[in-house]
């Protein structure tokens, strides 16, 4: 199996961890004299600890890849700045139409775009408000409490009584 990463790279990250398994791995891996360390297999320390190697390895991949991706997002805002910088520059440019839209969008001259709007129409007790077909060129009532009748509290009650004695039957 090819190798990703150093034991030392490993061991950093988990010192970021605060699962259990890795807290207790790394209180036996301290107790190694540093001269050692390199010298004894992993897998000694991990059946001293006592710990599950399955779990310690899943733990120890999640506080590696939050700690590599706290790395990218400081990276990116260190950067952030020089990029702001060339973005105005390119956006006083004839061809800088697109990043002219996206400053002003990020300091709010123009409304940022939104996502997905969802409209939910839920019935209500008014009278059915007439739809003209285009396709046939005719009006219809549509009646949505037909179609979706509404339940009432005493149907409700019942339905629930009815739910119960079926889970006490079951039991």
């Amino acid at each position: 199996m090819e190798s990703v990463g150093s034991t030392s790279e490993a061991i950093e990250a988990m010192r970021f961890s605060v699962e259990p398994c890795v807290v207790k791995f790394l209180a036996t891996y301290d107790l190694v004299p540093v001269g050692d360390r390199d010298s004894l297999p992993l897998e000694a320390v991990i059946i001293k600890s006592g710990v599950n190697p399955n779990e310690l390895l899943g733990a120890t991949m999640v506080t590696y890849q939050a700690l590599q991706s706290n790395k990218s997002a400081m990276r990116a805002m260190a950067a952030h700045p020089e990029i702001v910088a060339k973005t105005i520059e390119y956006a006083k440019e004839r061809e800088g139409d697109k990043d002219r839209k996206m400053l002003h969008e990020a300091v709010r001259f123009l409304p940022t775009p939104r996502g997905q709007t969802f409209n939910f129409n839920l019935p209500t007790n008014a009278p059915p408000i007439p739809e003209k077909h285009e396709s046939l060129d005719v009006e219809s009532e549509q009646d949505i409490n037909e179609v979706f009748p509404v339940m009432g509290l005493a149907k409700q009650n019942r339905w629930q009584e009815n739910k119960n004695l079926l889970l006490k039957e079951k039991n």
